[in-house]
């Protein structure tokens, strides 16, 4: 509030600061402050958090000041009262606590289809093409789930990358249905801030095999489930290094040796993802083989049936302009 200094900043006599009494360290008027604190901009000078200072202007501390920023007295006395000191679980046991965490979501509104289209895990259930029991209507994005080819089953995914990329192919299923397959995609989790930055691929089932240094800035693990590996994590590797463990994902290579595994750490992924992709072998059947024969014997046939008619043609026409 000294630095703040309303009577010298706002000397409007109609607005007014409140409480003038405390000389240099009145409150902003109400209009401009209701909860009784400093201006928006005494509060964004002093370091509070602004996403596009962080973001596009590096300016990484406003994440360390902004927690000893309040914006009014009114907010510092709420906080003051509303401490937490414990939490009730649900089993009825009572844990002792410093800091709560507290993770708020969303769930997909689909009451609105209940009873028109068939429902699944939370979601709008579609087929490979994104379509809903309505062929008319196709689901994208966190309401619709879909057949994940990988896994062989339905998931409905929240993530931005999904949503951006089924709605990609829904456009292109309605736009040219013909040359359009089925929507094939490998759950991708990711998130960044500043230089650090992590991503994952896949699912996160059975054994875990971890790798790298984890007190560094590059580590990761692998998730071998049924003698496959299913899932990739990595953190602070490079744009070959997360390509490499989505194309390892995707493959789905078995693995025999878990050890070997960890031993390998991210070179494994970066080594079965260089590996040049290997044609599937083609089957011969007798009955291919049997085919050639008639065909190149019916191509003979044909040939000499069109040079014998033609002989023909001409022997007759010889012979009949002799005779004129």
């Amino acid at each position: 509030m000294y630095i703040n200094n309303c009577p010298k900043n706002n000397p409007d006599p109609q607005g007014g600061c409140v409480a003038k009494f405390l000389g240099r360290f009145p409150f902003e008027p109400m209009q401009e402050n209701p909860l009784l604190g400093p201006s928006s901009s005494t509060l964004t000078k002093m370091g509070a958090l602004r996403c596009d200072d962080v973001v596009n202007r590096q300016q990484g501390w406003r994440l360390v000041t902004c927690n000893w920023l309040h914006v009014g007295i009114v907010l510092f006395l709420a906080s003051m009262l509303s401490l937490v000191t414990a939490v009730n679980l649900r089993d009825g046991s009572t844990l002792s606590v410093d800091m709560v965490v507290v993770g708020i979501g969303i769930r997909p509104n689909t009451g609105l289809f209940e009873g028109q289209l068939t429902l699944e895990k939370g979601g709008i259930k579609v087929n490979g093409m994104l379509q809903s029991s309505n062929s008319s209507v196709y689901a994208i994005g966190d309401v619709a789930a879909f057949p994940v080819k990988a896994f062989g089953e339905t998931r409905r995914l929240e993530h931005v990358d999904s949503a951006r990329k089924s709605a990609k192919h829904v456009v292109a299923a309605i736009m040219e249905p013909d040359k359009t397959g089925e929507f094939d995609y490998i759950p991708f989790f990711y998130s960044r801030i500043f230089t650090l930055s992590w991503q994952f691929y896949g699912d996160n089932v059975g054994e875990v095999v971890y790798f790298g240094d984890m007190s560094g800035s590059a580590f990761g693990a692998y998730w071998v489930s049924k003698g496959q590996l299913v899932g990739a994590f990595l953190e602070g590797g490079n744009k070959e290094e997360y390509e490499a463990i989505a194309k390892v994902t995707s493959l789905r290579p078995a693995i025999e040796d878990l050890t070997e595994l960890e031993r390998q750490g991210l070179r494994y992924a970066v080594t079965v993802s260089q590996k040049p992709a290997v044609s599937p072998p083609v089957e011969v059947r007798a009955s291919d083989l049997l085919l050639e024969k008639p065909l190149y014997a019916w191509h003979a046939t044909a040939g000499v049936i069109i040079a014998a008619s033609i002989a023909a043609f001409a022997y007759f026409y010889g012979k009949k302009r002799r005779r004129w």
